[in-house]
């Protein structure tokens, strides 16, 4: 049975375990709460289990003890974590993911206090594996969903801080990237041998080497990270086209193409920068996501659907378009800017559920074919103008 009430005075706890594995927007919203719990407990352990891929992100998070999971290693992983927690015992265990395979697995953490979400968000046996839950908020951002753990637990005072440690090998690849015309000194003298090779041994760049590099770098820079992790929350690559075509014509901006190794995102902008008709310069693969977060503090603007980038662009600080058709923004959009967003969620409700907006339940994805079609290329091109025109 759980308690739904706030948390009783309880001495502080020593150490916390936190599970939350995926994915990169949300562990991009889970660093303030790492940092607002670092600040209310000072001398707290915290441990957090968290994905493979995220980890990439998060590596280096100051006073964070990581277990990485890697969720397609089946028994092996299970083994992993198994042993890795082994002989612990935790004062706390946040329980901050809701999947069945999380709430399994979190049966092999040892905690005196396993708190969790309320029975209204509770699902897949989450109940069952927590003893304390958080109170329900109605229609509340995810962001401030995660914060409530935090403030169940006694923090009054919210951090929001989302700095995310990177080396100055990831800077300096990103600096180079954002200059093209100093890519020809970068180029390797072997054809087989790629400018990463050269800078740091790991990741092949094939394209790097893609806009003339006796231009000049332009002043205005762009990201587009156009592909999310559901198909149906993506635009169309005629639109995108249209997109870059637009920043080059009218504001000179010199437009990166963004995405992850993953053949479907690369074939997509591969297909994005075929159709533009201006020259753009396609790295999707071929930057890590630190790389790719130093990449988006020197930009002037980031351009996305619901997904990762879209969030990592908002903790650094570059003011970021959001293309939201088949989520609420309201809760999964941008946390720092909102105004941005380009929403056509309350369009898609009416035409896929017949309902209104205001009558969805929250949480609700309208992921349908065509619903990314009802954000319009004039309705991006009007607030790029706006925010690129100040």
């Amino acid at each position: 049975m759980t308690t739904n009430h706030l948390s009783k005075h309880l001495s502080d706890p020593q150490n916390i375990c936190i599970f939350r594995l995926s994915a990169i927007g949300d562990v991009t919203h889970m660093v303030p709460v790492i940092k607002t719990l670092q600040h209310r407990f000072p001398s707290c352990k915290i441990t957090w289990i968290v994905g493979t891929l995220e980890h990439k992100l998060l590596a280096g998070l100051k006073g964070v003890e990581f277990i990485v999971f890697n969720k397609s290693s089946g028994w092996k992983g299970i083994n992993g974590l198994r042993k890795a927690l082994s002989g612990r015992r935790f004062d706390v265990l946040l329980q901050m993911q809701l999947s069945m395979r999380a709430n399994l697995l979190s049966l092999l953490i040892s905690a005196k206090r396993r708190i969790g979400y309320d029975n209204h968000r509770s699902k897949e046996l989450h109940s069952w594996v927590i003893n304390e839950s958080i109170p329900y908020l109605k229609d509340i951002h995810v962001l401030d969903g995660f914060m409530q753990f935090a403030t169940y637990l006694g923090c009054q005072q919210k951090v929001l801080d989302w700095h995310i440690p990177v080396d100055e090998t990831d800077v300096l690849l990103a600096k180079r990237i954002m200059n093209p015309e100093n890519m020809s000194h970068l180029e390797p003298s072997h054809k087989n041998v790629s400018v990463d090779d050269v800078l740091q041994g790991k990741r092949n760049f094939e394209s790097i080497h893609q806009i003339n590099t006796a231009d000049a770098p332009h002043k205005t820079k762009v990201i587009i990270s156009p592909c999310s992790s559901h198909k149906l929350r993506n635009w169309s690559v005629k639109n995108y086209a249209a997109l870059c075509d637009h920043l080059v014509q009218k504001h000179d901006a010199q437009v990166l193409l963004c995405g992850s190794p993953a053949a479907s995102e690369k074939a997509f902008i591969s297909e994005i920068e075929q159709a533009c008709h201006v020259p753009v310069l396609n790295i999707a693969g071929q930057d890590t996501l630190k790389q790719l977060l130093c990449l988006m503090q020197m930009v002037n603007l980031v351009v996305s659907p619901d997904s990762g980038p879209l969030h990592m662009a908002g903790s650094v600080g570059t003011p970021v378009i959001g293309l939201l058709a088949a989520s609420n923004y309201k809760r999964s959009g941008s946390y720092q800017f909102p105004e941005f967003t380009v929403d056509a969620y309350p369009e898609a409700c009416k035409k896929f559920l017949n309902k209104d907006v205001d009558d969805v339940k929250w949480g609700t994805k309208t992921e349908f074919e065509g619903a990314m079609d009802l954000i319009k290329i004039s309705d991006v091109t009007d607030k790029v103008d706006q925010l690129l025109s100040k």
